[in-house]
């Protein structure tokens, strides 16, 4: 998951000081898929642990507003570390694969 960008900002990105917070809160809560869980459930029935119950909430969680190319190779620099041609040949990957529009 990407966390959400503040509604202020330049455009170029989520803030350090909301991913911090986002990576806080990811740190709290441990997702397991369906079937990792239901196997776990199938072995400890016998032992002495035992699950009562399972709850499982669906959130909406909003796409961050699209990146310009400058504000794109800035985020991959400061975020990722990745050098501006790198950037630029993922990018055209994804392209031309269909998984990115042009700004």
């Amino acid at each position: 998951l990407r966390p959400k960008q503040e509604a202020a900002g330049n455009g170029s990105g989520p803030s350090r000081k909301h991913l911090e917070e986002e990576d806080d809160e990811a740190d709290q809560i441990k997702k397991f898929p369906e079937e990792q869980l239901e196997k776990a459930v199938a072995e400890l029935q016998g032992g002495m642990i035992v699950v009562k119950s399972i709850e499982s909430e669906e959130r909406v969680i909003d796409p961050p507003p699209a990146l310009n190319t400058v504000a794109m190779l800035r985020a991959a620099s400061e975020e990722l570390g990745l050098a501006p041609q790198k950037c630029m040949q993922i990018a055209e990957r994804l392209y031309l694969g269909g998984v990115l529009t042009y700004p």
